[in-house]
């Protein structure tokens, strides 16, 4: 998707995330509630209700590294340098480490119904979609690092190809 800037970019991605997302958690509650409704014991492979039981689960596989993904490719677009690469995606990474902290907490209550957890889910998303959309409004056009490295680039050429102008050194002949 070359042809789209680094905020385009961001913009469809974060919209491709949110999408996905919202389906497989609306999806994973409707499952949830009708199992709360009427306990459908085992389900093996090949039952009938296998199907629509198991595709929430490998969606919520698939959307979680997904979205976990797209934002750090979403942190590196603000970078300026490989360092401060590195501490956004450490600071993002803490914070991932508080939320599954968490979220394993919640997943150890045994008599806690798991449609809580889809719920607390939900509307965590909810909550961090506006925040997501000012970030991504705010994402450069073009990545800061490379913006920098094109002008480096262009001043060493510069100084190869007339070294007394840049540096200041006139021939005295």
């Amino acid at each position: 998707m070359k042809s789209l800037s680094q905020r385009q970019r961001a913009r469809v991605g974060l919209f491709v995330v949110v999408i996905l997302n919202l389906g497989v958690y609306i999806w994973s509650i409707i499952m949830q509630v009708k199992f709360n409704a009427n306990d459908p014991g085992r389900i093996d492979w090949d039952d009938a209700l296998y199907p629509s039981a198991f595709l929430p689960y490998f969606f919520v596989q698939t959307t979680g590294p997904l979205s976990q993904s797209y934002m750090y490719w979403l942190l590196s677009s603000f970078a300026t340098d490989a360092q401060a690469n590195v501490r956004n995606g450490a600071a993002f990474r803490c914070l991932e480490a508080v939320g599954q902290a968490i979220s394993y907490g919640m997943n150890t209550q045994t008599e806690a119904s798991p449609l809580i957890g889809f719920c607390v889910s939900f509307g965590l998303m909810a909550l961090a979609t506006a925040p997501m959309i000012m970030l991504t409004n705010k994402t450069p056009d073009r990545i800061p690092a490379d913006v920098i490295l094109e002008g480096q680039e262009a001043l060493d050429a510069k100084i190869a190809d007339e070294p007394e102008v840049v540096t200041g050194k006139m021939d005295q002949n």
